[in-house]
C-alpha cells in the first residue's frame, strides 16, 4: 500500500481503521479493510466534532459539517490521542491519517 511505503511501516503496525458513520456502507472501504484482515470502527458526528484539535481542511466540512474524517477518526481510535501522520490523499479519493 502506498501509505505504508511512504511512511515505512508494516501491516502489523496498523491497529485498525476508523471513519465516519456515513461511510459505513461504502463497499470499497469495507472490502479494503477486510483484505487487510483488520476491523473498522465508525464514529458519530458528535464524537468527531467534540475534539479540540485543528485538522487539515476536508470536504467533510462542507458535506457533513464535520471537523474532518481521517485525522479525527485516527485520533479517536488511538490509545494516546496524538496525530502523528496528517491526512494524505491517494488517487484523489482515499485518505489516510495516523495516530498513536
Amino acid at each position: 500500500m502506498l501509505f505504508q511505503k511512504e511512511f515505512g511501516f508494516l501491516e502489523s503496525d496498523i491497529k485498525g481503521f476508523y471513519s465516519f458513520v456515513a461511510k459505513r456502507g461504502e463497499k470499497g472501504l469495507l472490502e479494503f479493510v477486510d483484505s487487510m484482515g483488520k476491523e473498522i470502527k465508525f464514529f458519530e458526528r458528535d464524537a468527531i466534532n467534540s475534539l479540540k484539535n485543528s485538522f487539515t481542511q476536508s470536504a467533510s466540512q462542507k458535506f457533513f459539517s464535520l471537523k474532518g474524517v481521517a485525522e479525527p477518526s485516527a485520533i479517536l481510535g488511538s490509545n494516546y490521542k496524538e496525530l502523528v501522520i496528517q491526512k494524505r490523499a491517494y488517487f484523489g479519493q482515499i485518505t489516510f491519517a495516523g495516530a498513536v
